[in-house]
């Protein structure tokens, strides 16, 4: 994923597509250095650099090894930092209070939201 933001304070789409295991190039602005380790979750680059918002994606998309590492790394640092704890904070909230225990994961589909409006 690509995210070539010019100003930006910390995207949660990046913490999104981390948890999903994906690899994000990202400009270096606002708070995305803090969301992205350059070259061990992700790539970074320099914001308004044309180059390197080309290179990098063309770069991974000839290296299936690489985006599995970065990916996996960013994976493991959210997880451990941010949208993991959360989400299992989230789930033990539902898991006490939800009339029924939930057997799928929560707002996976249309029928979790209404699920979740009873």
């Amino acid at each position: 994923m690509v995210v070539p933001s010019r100003d930006e304070v910390a995207p949660r789409v990046i913490s999104e597509a981390q948890v999903r295991g994906l690899t994000v190039v990202a400009s270096a602005v606002g708070g995305i250095p803090e969301q992205i380790e350059h070259d061990v979750a992700g790539r970074l680059f320099a914001a308004g650099d044309a180059g390197a918002l080309a290179s990098h994606p063309e770069r991974l998309l000839g290296s299936r090894d690489e985006r599995a590492r970065l990916g996996a790394n960013a994976r493991t640092v959210r997880t451990q930092r941010g949208l993991g704890p959360y989400r299992e904070s989230f789930r033990s909230i539902l898991d006490r209070h939800a009339p029924a225990p939930l057997s799928r994961p929560f707002f996976t589909s249309s029928e979790g939201c209404r699920r979740s409006r009873r």
